[in-house]
């Protein structure tokens, strides 16, 4: 998915699916990678605090890894879950069909689903 560090492919070298769908496209996924960091931070933090690190030492660490490490950590994993999500139907575009909807919950729950009529 990535040819580099921060740099991704447009489309998958053996599927040659689309990984960008367009403007505002990976705007959840900067979500997930926030929330990353900010578990990343958090697990340090107290780390530092139990191993009896200074108070000043311990924040500058988690500016830093706020700031720095944990975006840097956060953007690849987040960027690989949002595109696994809209490919596996986690995720929509907003267009609401409300039998697809019906449909994919009853899957989800394991129910008999009968396929969709053919528009003819």
């Amino acid at each position: 998915m990535f040819r580099s560090p921060v740099h991704m492919h447009a489309r998958c070298p053996s599927c040659d699916y689309q990984f960008d769908k367009g403007n505002g496209y990976f705007l959840g996924a900067m979500y997930a990678s926030y929330g990353l960091s900010l578990s990343v931070c958090g697990l340090q933090t107290i780390l530092l605090l139990l191993n009896g690190a200074s108070t000043w030492v311990t924040i500058l660490a988690a500016i830093v890894t706020a700031c720095v490490v944990g975006p840097c950590f956060a953007f690849p994993y987040s960027r690989c879950a949002w595109v696994w999500a809209e490919r596996e139907g986690h995720l929509h575009d907003g267009e609401e069909d409300v039998q697809a909807l019906k449909r994919a919950y009853m899957e989800a729950r394991g129910m008999k689903v009968k396929p969709p009529a053919d528009p003819q």
